[in-house]
């Protein structure tokens, strides 16, 4: 088992651990450490075993346990629908001691954290992400959030969690999908911070997705890693440097909008995002072609559904509605190099249109 410890703003008071490894849901000795007595899990329903297996564990070492299991979608991540969850906590009794255990995706997490996080104005909550997008994404840095129908995550609060779990042993029933997301989103964090990092995605990319021990949980540990020390640095993405992680996702949550979030897993949205984003940054003359033609070729290896038809207006209206925009400009998140990312916000509407069109001619994806 590796361990990573997260220290958010450099508060030694709020560092919370993320435990890597196998078998770690067999054993649930790291629930001491939180020295609380009731749990309450919110877990997909398709994980119901799982969830049976750590309520029984929990009630042995004493927890008062109650659970709700949920119908997953993006759609579920609307605040009428997880509006009932706090009616079960309140009939459950759950007091500002309790504590919510995540036990799914990034759905999961992102609406689990959100529900701790203003439940009794704010409860305690362990992630246990069952997904590989989920154990290098959003388990780590306390973002949590709810979707508008205008808009990905536009309502939400940080709120870190107080343990991570990240049991490898969940992944082994992802479909390819799944893992192809997760694996874009480590390349994601080693485009933007370590050039080392992404050589050794990229030539353990098959080893990494058939969830071969070795390369899988180093590559999660160094992924993680990386978030942990933007986080320890800029948590609230006031200091610019946390907005980097934001790679490829200004045009991705375009892509997932536009589709209703049906057509794309998140990461193989961020994937496209990345590749046009390229585009941007060559058109912006931050990135040599050289290099955007060489991770473009990476990119374009992973098998990932082609770009839907979105009409110019279109396309420009929906990446306006970013939450990074301001004063009417979108606040881009580029490349300059492999391991270094610059940020923009003096994109125009035609560069983004050509990036666009030049992307979306090359026909790749499945």
């Amino acid at each position: 088992m590796e361990t990573i410890v997260v220290t958010p703003g450099g508060s030694p008071e709020r560092a919370y651990s993320v435990l890597v490894g196998s078998e770690l849901l067999a054993n649930t000795e790291w629930a001491k450490a939180l020295n609380a007595t009731q749990a309450f899990i919110i877990a997909d329903k398709r994980l119901d075993k799982v969830a049976l297996s750590l309520t029984k564990s929990l009630k042995a070492a004493g927890w008062k346990v109650a659970k709700a299991l949920l119908s997953v979608s993006e759609g579920a991540k609307d605040y009428k629908k997880i509006f009932p969850v706090y009616t079960t906590l309140i009939e459950e009794k759950m007091d500002r001691n309790a504590v919510i255990f995540a036990l799914g995706g990034g759905v999961i997490g992102d609406l689990s954290g959100f529900i701790a996080g203003t439940y009794l104005r704010g409860i305690r909550w362990v992630g246990i992400p069952s997904t590989l997008l989920a154990q290098v994404d959003s388990s780590v840095g306390g973002k949590t959030g709810v979707n508008h129908s205008l808009g990905k995550n536009l309502i939400g609060v940080f709120h870190q969690p107080s343990l991570v779990v990240c049991d490898i042993d969940l992944l082994n029933t992802l479909s390819q999908r799944d893992r192809v997301s997760g694996f874009a989103e480590m390349l994601k964090c080693a485009l933007t911070y370590d050039s080392n990092s992404y050589d050794f995605l990229v030539q353990n990319a098959q080893r990494i997705l058939k969830l071969e021990s070795a390369p899988l949980t180093k590559s999660i540990f160094e992924t993680v890693g990386q978030k942990a020390s933007v986080v320890q640095r800029d948590e609230y993405e006031r200091r610019g440097l946390r907005q980097f992680l934001n790679f490829g996702h200004t045009m991705g949550h375009v892509l997932e909008t536009a589709t209703e979030y049906k057509r794309f897993r998140h990461g193989e949205a961020v994937l496209w995002g990345m590749r046009l984003e390229m585009a941007i940054s060559t058109i912006r003359g931050h990135l040599p072609e050289t290099v955007r033609q060489l991770v473009d070729g990476d990119l374009s290896k992973l098998p990932v559904p082609t770009l839907p038809k979105i009409s110019p207006k279109s396309l420009l209206s929906l990446l306006k509605r970013d939450k990074k925009v301001k004063d009417g400009k979108v606040n881009f998140i580029l490349l300059e190099a492999i391991g270094k990312a610059v940020a923009d916000d003096q994109v125009t509407d035609a560069e983004v249109l050509q990036a666009w069109k030049q992307v979306s001619s090359l026909g790749s994806g499945r």
